[in-house]
């Protein structure tokens, strides 16, 4: 396991948003449970997947399947989030 580090800890934070974020776009646009999570996993780990790929690396995620949990997980949170938050003061106009 490597050690823990601040790029680490943002690199596993910014997986789970993208995984939330993908999910809730596949959610929205009517799709089956199980393709909205596997479009939370392909938005959080494709990018990095198709950049290890074209550098002839084998992907991160294979070396580290921790990306791969960590993004199925908050995948599935995401289906149980139905409301965003709410802000007391508007972002824009009404």
């Amino acid at each position: 396991m490597p050690p823990i580090t601040l790029s680490l800890v943002l690199n596993y934070l910014s997986t789970c948003v993208f995984a939330f974020s993908g999910t809730k776009v596949a959610v929205h646009s009517g799709d089956s449970l199980f393709v909205a999570i596997l479009a939370g996993v392909l938005t959080a780990c494709g990018g990095g997947t198709m950049r290890d790929t074209l550098n002839g690396r084998l992907p991160f995620w294979v070396k580290q399947p921790g990306y791969i949990i960590v993004s199925v997980i908050f995948s599935v949170i995401s289906l149980f989030y139905k409301h965003g938050p709410k802000l007391a003061i508007p972002l824009y106009g009404m």
